[in-house]
């Protein structure tokens, strides 16, 4: 942080941008809030990864409850013992994977959803113009 601190001095700038692991960034900002006026130029944030995890649990915790997790069992997505590590984001390969299959799922669904609604009917040819 110090470090930090002397490059931010040295090109002329108000503040600097700093991105730490999780675990780094809690003591990081533990730290800025204990030298509170000394380092508030630093404006700390999490990496990618991180973000990206907290998104997924985020999304998990919305979805959680509804028939989506029968669905992706049922399609052998996912075995029903590994939906809670699923929804709370403790496997990255595993989400990483997933998610896109699941948004994929849902906007079919959705689509003939709407096909219903419409009481529209597509030919083979159309389908494989959609695909």
């Amino acid at each position: 942080m110090k470090q930090n601190k002397k490059i931010c001095e040295e090109v002329k700038q108000s503040s600097i941008q700093v991105t730490y692991d999780l675990a780094i960034a809690k003591v990081a900002l533990q730290i800025q809030a204990t030298k509170k006026p000394d380092i508030d130029n630093l404006f700390i944030h999490l990496g990618a990864f991180h973000i990206r995890m907290a998104y997924f649990k985020a999304v998990g915790k919305v979805i959680i409850d509804c028939c989506l997790t029968n669905i992706m069992v049922l399609s052998n997505l996912l075995e029903s013992g590994s939906l809670s590590e699923f929804f709370e984001a403790k496997h990255f390969n595993r989400c990483k994977r997933l998610r896109p299959l699941m948004a994929v799922g849902l906007e079919i669904l959705h689509f003939n959803s709407f096909l219903e609604l419409k009481n529209t009917m597509i030919t083979d040819e159309m389908a494989e113009e959609i695909a």
